[in-house]
């Protein structure tokens, strides 16, 4: 794993943690996450992978880490993790010079836009690794999630619009502030998901916590 992340990946409640569990739902909220996701047997919510099982299987301490920004060796393929944080902290985009491909992965383009909804994301960050990803010298970028791979002047492209929906939302976040919601009841307006889609309790919490992070934003931009 990457040296950020790894100490505490082996730490279900620190999972909750950097997920957001603790922050929306507490403590308690934090250990009725970790007896669902140890139980395969617990229903799964229709939108997200709130309970899913991979979660508790995934969760152990690793060998080892890797290097950021330095060449090393999967097999025959020299790889490269560029350190991009933004999405969390520990965030990369494996590159791969001779293929001359990097994957992107929450550089994603898709329609959702940038999502910083983990406790550690960051939207100015994101951003400016965003910007450095598109300079990497690759033809193909493929992203995570569903909208695939790209040129690279596809990519780049792309990208303006891509990042240009953290700025619509916060024009649609000063609209609700100015018309008098008040911030801790801008959550119930949909600014990242639909109502309908925040009965799933995890898009609910990104919601939560991506509010947070476009207020703090606006904080940020206006001084």
């Amino acid at each position: 794993m990457n040296p950020i992340e790894a100490e505490g990946f082996s730490d279900l409640r620190r999972v909750a943690e950097w997920f957001g569990v603790r922050e929306v739902y507490g403590d308690s909220g934090v250990t009725e996450w970790i007896e669902k996701v140890a139980d395969p047997h617990t229903p799964q919510t229709e939108f997200s992978p709130c309970y899913r099982h991979e979660w508790w299987l995934s969760t152990r301490s690793p060998d080892r880490t890797y290097p950021y920004n330095k060449e090393w060796q999967i097999g025959q393929a020299r790889v490269i993790m560029v350190h991009a944080p933004g999405h969390t902290q520990g965030s990369c985009c494996p590159y791969f010079p001779d293929e001359g491909l990097v994957y992107t992965v929450d550089f994603d383009l898709t329609s959702f836009g940038p999502s910083c909804a983990n406790v550690d994301g960051d939207f100015n960050e994101f951003i400016a690794s965003a910007r450095r990803i598109a300079q990497l010298d690759a033809d193909w970028f493929l992203t995570g999630h569903q909208a695939g791979m790209f040129s690279r002047s596809e990519f780049r492209a792309r990208l303006d619009d891509f990042l240009d929906i953290i700025n619509k939302r916060q024009q649609r976040l000063i609209g609700l502030l100015e018309a008098g919601v008040k911030p801790e009841d801008v959550h119930k307006h949909g600014l990242l998901y639909p109502s309908e889609y925040q009965m799933d309790p995890c898009i609910y919490m990104w919601e939560r916590v991506g509010v947070r992070k476009h207020l703090e934003l606006l904080k940020t931009r206006s001084g």
